[in-house]
């Protein structure tokens, strides 16, 4: 009688495994090997390096004044992501500054920002 009910419950099991799924019609055991990573935006690929007067530049926004000069940097350009701009980033064009004491009352010690 264990035997019986052993064959039972591996055939219970091993019928379960292979479950397909109603939506897709795919099998369960393909979507679990099937993981995907996203990828970031990569700046090269997005066309945000370019020329001007000889010297290498990086997209900082609509705003022609805004774009980074980068001649002469040590980076790959495959190691940029995203090249959203300046605009996104307000701080890099009226950036605030506190001096050591001051962030040394207000922050933890365990938080992380530049210090300039």
């Amino acid at each position: 009688m264990k035997t019986y009910l052993l064959l039972l419950c591996l055939f219970a099991i091993a019928g379960c495994k292979q479950q397909i799924n109603n939506k897709t019609g795919a099998d369960n055991s393909q979507e679990a090997t099937e993981v995907v990573k996203k990828k970031r935006p990569v700046a090269i690929e997005n066309g945000k390096f370019f020329e001007q007067d000889g010297q290498k530049m990086l997209y900082g926004g609509e705003d022609a004044s805004q774009h980074f000069n980068i001649s002469g940097y040590a980076l790959k350009d495959e190691q940029f992501h995203y090249g959203i701009g300046r605009e996104a980033f307000p701080a890099l064009l009226k950036p605030e500054f506190v001096s050591v004491e001051e962030a040394n009352q207000v922050w933890a010690d365990s938080t992380r920002f530049l210090v300039a």
